[in-house]
């Protein structure tokens, strides 16, 4: 006999309009019809009843939290396509068909990106969801690509600019000429040439400066693997070091991230060899506690996941819970005073709040194009107000691209 069907509910009002993002109905709606026919371990879990589910709702919720590819996988391989409307049907049909494709070229554009800053000797490794596809850990169909991260070492990060430029990719405008390689840890380049991709271009293993550390960047580049993608050697993150980086990264950006990025995490814990000491060990070192302990304990609550006694939420040290508080700030003034706080060259700190509240020209008649013809002072008025990130809008939807 088939397990009874496991009970869940959309919010209420959900039926009659769009639910608030990190609602833990939505979530837990989510991740149970994943699991029951597409779950990141071994074992099924029991379906959630499909009647009466108000199914634009539905999609409109996996497509936000980057599972509606996924959400078709687990409804064809349970079987229960056809219970669904035929549009929504479709509509997943349709995500799932254009992520592999999409997918398919991006892998091939990022081969070939790869053979030639490598051919320039400029290093590289792989990360986030394009490590987590050329390494197997992830389907070409049901994992979307926000974009292609490339992680190069500091000393390299000037001339891999370069060369990605000199290759056709347009360089994301900075709030002042020359401040990424200054102040941050990353910049966006942007293909002009189909397919249309997004490439992230990172000499820090994560964007904000609370967590850079030289010892960190040599751990990382110490735990590589090469894989191989359309003939090109590839290298990526060991599962140990990969599962340190999506737990950092997860919740980098608040404490509701996407249920892809949870769904990563569990996949990678079951289906690969996680050391768990090491991993226990270089959050420590490191002062990743926080995050790591709680990205694991949100992804047992989300994909039923056993997580081994040690790696259970417990006090982190008081300099660790200071580092990850200041990068997890999602409060734009608070996120630029940390940021420049935790900049330790002389003068960046206050490079960087000087290009946040007064750009320049040519970025802000960039930045609020299409902002009616509101006199640009009052434009700098509203970020200085606003504490150096009024943005109308984000850099990849400017240049007709989505952010991961």
């Amino acid at each position: 006999m088939s397990p009874a069907p496991a009970t869940a509910t959309m919010p209420a009002g959900a039926a009659s309009g769009r639910p608030r993002f990190p609602a833990p109905e939505v979530r837990r709606l989510l991740a149970a019809l994943v699991r029951g026919g597409h779950p990141p371990g071994p074992e099924p879990a029991p379906w959630p009843r499909l009647e009466g589910l108000p199914w634009p709702t539905v999609i409109d919720s996996a497509r936000r939290h980057g599972l509606a590819p996924l959400l078709f996988a687990a409804l064809r391989n349970g079987d229960r396509l056809h219970m669904l409307p035929p549009t929504a049907a479709n509509a997943l049909e349709t995500a799932y068909h254009a992520t592999w494709t999409a997918n398919t070229l991006a892998l091939e554009r990022l081969a070939a990106l790869h053979a030639d800053l490598a051919a320039a000797g400029v290093p590289l490794m792989v990360l986030k969801g394009a490590a987590l596809l050329a390494a197997g850990h992830a389907e070409r169909g049901t994992r979307p690509l926000g974009d292609l991260d490339l992680l190069t070492r500091p000393t390299h990060a000037r001339k891999a600019c370069a060369l990605l430029a000199a290759a056709g990719y347009t360089p994301q405008i900075e709030l002042r000429p020359g401040l990424a390689l200054r102040c941050y840890g990353e910049h966006a380049f942007f293909s002009q040439t189909g397919p249309n991709v997004q490439v992230d271009l990172h000499w820090q293993p994560f964007s904000r400066p609370s967590l850079w550390r030289a010892a960190l960047s040599r751990w990382f580049w110490a735990s590589t693997t090469t894989v191989a993608v359309a003939g090109q050697p590839l290298q990526v993150l060991e599962p140990t070091a990969q599962l340190l980086h999506q737990c950092v990264h997860a919740l980098i950006h608040g404490p509701h991230p996407q249920l892809l990025w949870t769904y990563d995490i569990a996949r990678l814990i079951h289906r690969s060899p996680i050391d768990w000491e090491r991993l226990l060990e270089a959050a420590r070192a490191f002062a990743l506690t926080p995050g790591v302990f709680a990205a694991l304990a949100l992804t047992a609550r989300d994909w039923g996941l056993p997580l081994p006694p040690a790696l259970r939420a417990r006090p982190a040290r008081m300099p660790a819970q200071l580092r990850w508080w200041a990068a997890t700030r999602s409060t734009p003034a608070l996120r630029l005073l940390a940021d420049g706080l935790y900049l330790r060259r002389p003068g960046a700190a206050l490079t960087l709040w000087g290009a946040a509240l007064f750009p320049s020209p040519a970025y802000m008649a960039w930045r609020y194009r299409g902002a009616g013809h509101t006199p640009l002072w009052r434009h700098y008025w509203s970020r200085i107000v606003g504490g150096g990130q009024r943005e109308p809008t984000t850099p990849g939807r400017l240049y007709g691209y989505h952010r991961k």
